[in-house]
């Protein structure tokens, strides 16, 4: 068996270098993509991760989907058993091996559910609405979103042409599910343009279409964690505090993880990960 890991990051090459060096073995391989507005040096990336041409992406845009099909078509070049989507700020907490044992042949690794999901904020009025991504924080911007929020509602299963699925945007899918999703993607250039002008695509596009290809039995749950911040609704940043939280979890990677608010962490789960 041999993983892609694919990692989608917008800065901190330092931490990144740690990422990739965690993930590389006789039979994992890392595939980044750098956020084109990072203006680090990517060099000391270079010894553990293939690196993708890069695009601008930006919070809750289409260009998040556009990255992960990026690196997708790459690596599913390369050919792989399993492809394994984590952000920049993800690190592994278990050994490689541990990871292995619980890939299969036959599962997908991926959080998902039917929309709407009120009580995690997947609501429908994020397909029903227009949202143009931004590229700027521009006051234009944010005044013309508010005004094509408040548009007629769309169609969203006329313009999907299949029910909308949500869920984590971090997951496993084996080659088989990458193949189609990719075969998908390209013969309903439809459903990739309805899903460009709405919220928090990425916890959709991917979603969607492997939920409405896969037999329910097929799907288990991603091998991921984080914990979020009720003032904020974003992940929190672990510290070596959390420790015995994250050793007790059956989860391969957790979100999120920073060089600069506890250097101690990473440098344990490195050498966790190299067993």
């Amino acid at each position: 068996m041999k993983i892609a890991f694919l990692v989608q990051a917008h800065t901190n090459v330092a931490q990144l270098a740690l990422l990739a060096r965690a993930l590389h073995s006789a039979r994992s391989e890392v595939w980044l993509h750098l956020d084109a507005k990072c203006s680090e040096d990517p060099s000391p990336l270079l010894a553990d991760a293939q690196l993708v041409p890069r695009i601008p992406v930006y919070h809750a845009g289409f260009s998040q989907v556009r990255a992960t099909l990026i690196l997708l078509r790459a690596a599913f070049e390369r050919g792989y058993d399993h492809y394994f989507l984590l952000s920049g700020q993800c690190f592994p907490i278990k050994p490689l091996d541990w990871l292995f044992e619980r890939l299969d042949p036959g599962h997908d690794r991926l959080n998902c559910y039917p929309l709407p999901r009120d009580i995690l904020a997947k609501r429908l009025d994020r397909l029903e609405r227009f949202y143009f991504e931004r590229h700027a924080d521009s006051l234009l911007h944010r005044l013309g979103n508010k005004i094509a929020w408040r548009l007629p509602k769309r169609n969203f299963v006329k313009g999907l042409s299949l029910w909308p699925y949500g869920g984590s945007n971090w997951w496993c899918l084996r080659h088989s599910t990458v193949a189609y999703v990719l075969r998908y993607a390209d013969t309903n250039p439809g459903f990739s343009r309805f899903l460009s002008t709405t919220l928090c695509s990425d916890e959709v596009f991917f979603q969607s279409i492997v939920s409405n290809m896969a037999i329910e039995h097929e799907l288990r749950p991603a091998l991921f964690c984080a914990d979020f911040d009720p003032s904020t609704h974003r992940p929190r940043v672990y510290t070596r505090a959390d420790i015995p939280l994250l050793d007790a979890r059956e989860v391969f990677v957790a979100r999120k993880m920073d060089l600069a608010v506890d250097a101690g962490l990473l440098e344990h789960y490195a050498g966790v990960a190299r067993g």
